[in-house]
């Protein structure tokens, strides 16, 4: 393709997504999200889906919390399209 100067290309990233937490126990709490992505630059494009998950954990009357959470958790994105040039 001929390169040009002053090119000028469009963006759009979306992020939708579905939450459910719950209180398992008095200490201990937990919740996931569902999320739908979907990121277009120009003619190209990417969509997918992806989860996260966290708990947390609450020591004694103190009010002290520990969490882990896990983000962004599924399979990789990968773009298509008629713009897409691939090097092998």
């Amino acid at each position: 393709p001929d390169i040009q100067d002053n090119l000028t290309y469009s963006a759009n990233y979306f992020v939708g997504g579905l939450s459910f937490a719950r209180q398992l126990t008095d200490r201990i709490a937990a919740g996931t999200t569902v999320k739908v992505l979907s990121e277009t630059i120009d003619d190209m494009s990417a969509r997918g889906v992806a989860l996260d998950a966290g708990m947390t954990y609450t020591v004694g009357e103190s009010g002290l919390r520990f969490g882990v959470a896990l983000k962004n958790f599924g399979p990789q994105m990968s773009y298509g399209g008629n713009g897409l040039v691939r090097f092998e």
